[in-house]
């Protein structure tokens, strides 16, 4: 099990098939358990279109924040080199 953790193609792999997995889900909620009646459209209404465009400008947020804040390598400016 430990050599699973510390393989990165097998941290990858589990980590799209969890995230199919969660696509899948939603799907067959959404789509399948949810069908819509014959005859009936549905549009959704401007509060569930701003709360969406919220979530997704929250998340962009975050990662800029964690971008600017966290960062990953040392961005130091580098030493000059004298020419003699």
């Amino acid at each position: 099990m430990s050599s699973i953790r510390q393989s990165r193609s097998a941290i990858f792999w589990s980590a799209l098939l969890v995230v199919l997995g969660l696509v899948f889900n939603r799907f067959n909620i959404s789509m399948l358990a949810l069908s819509m009646r014959p005859g009936f459209t549905y549009f959704p209404y401007w509060m569930e279109v701003a709360i969406s465009a919220a979530l997704v400008a929250d998340a962009i947020l975050v990662i800029w924040l964690a971008y600017r804040f966290l960062p990953m390598t040392d961005h130091a400016e580098p030493a000059e080199i004298e020419v003699t």
